[in-house]
């Protein structure tokens, strides 16, 4: 008969002693904390008074972040790969913090190109923050052990989105009127 070598059981318990894993774990958990009910809240906002806009159009005002996340997200990649991630993983979560207090300021009834910028600008922070942040979490595991660090990073993000929402769906329905959210 064939000899099977001992199986090893895979433990992300390990990885959280790795000091730099915990710190972008905990980091990509807080960032979709934060993030997480953003587009569901900002699409109930567009649609609701005094806009109503339909929900094709309230995609439309989507774009700029998407936009930004798409341009910002290589571009801070690209450079913390050279300057490394410290800087940009930081300065993402400045920027959309920044565009989040921008977007609390903002009136109902402001236009399209008062609300842009803002957007821009939550849209550039996701961006800036995601790549390197998940560099530094690939890269301060042993390479056998970046799968399991993958699915972790992917697990807290999930479960940050998931935790925003069901607090955000929460307080929506204590605050707004019920005919408002029926």
């Amino acid at each position: 008969g064939s000899r099977r070598g001992k199986r090893r059981r895979c433990s992300t318990s390990s990885l959280f002693r790795i000091r730099a894993f915990s710190a972008t774990a905990t980091a990509t958990l807080l960032n979709a904390l934060a993030r997480g009910a953003f587009t569901f809240v900002l699409v109930f906002y567009l649609q609701g008074p005094p806009r109503f806009l339909n929900p094709f159009t309230a995609g439309l005002f989507l774009i700029p972040v998407s936009a930004s996340l798409a341009t910002f997200g290589p571009v801070s990649g690209w450079l913390s790969d050279r300057w490394g991630p410290r800087w940009f993983v930081t300065l993402g979560l400045v920027v959309t913090a920044v565009g989040f207090l921008w977007l609390s300021t903002i009136s109902a009834g402001e236009s399209f190109l008062e609300l842009a910028p803002a957007l821009v600008l939550v849209g550039a922070g996701f961006g800036l923050f995601a790549a390197p942040n998940r560099a530094v979490m690939m890269t301060a595991v042993p390479p056998r052990r970046r799968g399991i660090a993958s699915g972790v990073g992917t697990t807290f993000v999930n479960t940050g989105t998931t935790i925003s929402l069901g607090i955000t769906l929460l307080v929506m329905s204590q605050v707004l009127p019920r005919a408002s959210i029926v």
